[in-house]
């Protein structure tokens, strides 16, 4: 059984909460504020955490793209499966990012530059939960 729940509260608040359950897996997206944020992630498994992370960041170019953000973070794969790839690229378009350690225990960086001007930027951390 899949449920999802995706809503809008209060805009400064809380802006978007994503909740799935599937079978015994509970996933739980939480993001807070606009141009500078904060959010957590954290996925359950039996009724116990697995795995929790946590990010904050801010926009600080007019020429920001969340379009762009989230295609680059679509684009993550198995070895970096944190945030998004360490580069990515799609027109005058630049995300990097770099992690240190690995999925058990890791924080990061990542940054998006538009005509090589840095518009975005974000620091994260997390890990598995024992």
């Amino acid at each position: 059984m899949l449920h999802m729940q995706m809503r809008q509260s209060q805009p400064d608040l809380i802006r978007t909460i994503l909740h799935i359950v599937m079978a015994h897996i509970h996933i739980m997206i939480h993001m807070f504020g606009g141009e500078q944020f904060a959010g957590e992630e954290a996925i359950w498994y039996k009724g116990k955490v697995q795995y929790a992370m946590n990010y904050v960041g801010r926009v600080i170019g007019q020429q920001f793209s969340g379009d762009f953000l989230k295609e680059a973070l679509r684009s993550a794969d198995r070895k970096m499966p944190f945030r998004g790839p360490e580069y990515y690229q799609s027109g005058e378009y630049i995300y990097k990012c770099n992690v240190v350690e690995d999925f058990t225990w890791f924080q990061g960086y990542e940054e998006i530059y538009c005509n090589n001007k840095k518009v975005y930027e974000c620091y994260f951390h997390g890990g598995l939960m024992k």
